[in-house]
């Protein structure tokens, strides 16, 4: 075998070997960004479920549907505990929507993130805090919201119990 056999043969494997590199890099690319979202996903999970941990307990449970509904009769005290509760709502999705700009988080993530913030601004409660608080966000933010306000119908169930037992009536009693 020549020197110049040797090298080409020498080169054949170098770019089998450059090809085989390229094949898992990007295999590994796709794990990754798999690995992203799913993190991404259980992060929002973990934001909700503060959110609804804190709405829940006994003082909250009540201010925050009294809230959502929009009930005036709320003091000071209910009223700045709801906007609080509110605004970590409107945080959480703010994060999903700059996530979503970036590229970060895929449209059926952001799709769920929107129709949970359109159940929440179809309440005239949530309308109110975002009204408060929307100075806080970007305009970019803001003008979204705003746009999702506009197309969001004010038809919302506050009382979370009375839907769950509409539903049960439809279903029959439990065994």
């Amino acid at each position: 075998m020549t020197f110049s056999a040797f090298a080409a043969i020498t080169a054949c494997f170098s770019q089998f070997a450059v090809l085989v590199s390229v094949v898992f890099v990007m295999r590994q690319m796709r794990l990754s960004s798999r690995h992203q979202q799913a993190t991404i996903r259980h992060g929002r999970v973990q934001q909700l479920q503060m959110i609804y941990q804190q709405a829940s307990q006994a003082g909250s449970s009540d201010i925050f549907t009294r809230g959502l509904a929009g009930d005036a009769t709320l003091d000071g005290s209910e009223c700045n505990r709801f906007v609080w509760l509110a605004s970590a709502m409107f945080n959480m999705f703010e994060n999903m929507f700059d996530q979503h700009r970036e590229g970060i988080v895929d449209k059926q993530t952001f799709a769920s993130a929107v129709a949970s913030m359109r159940f929440q601004l179809a309440m005239p409660g949530a309308r109110a805090a975002w009204m408060v608080i929307r100075g806080r966000y970007t305009k970019e933010y803001v003008n979204y919201v705003d746009r999702l306000v506009a197309g969001t119908v004010t038809d919302g169930v506050a009382d979370i119990s009375a839907s769950w037992r509409g539903y049960l009536a439809t279903v029959g009693p439990q065994a």
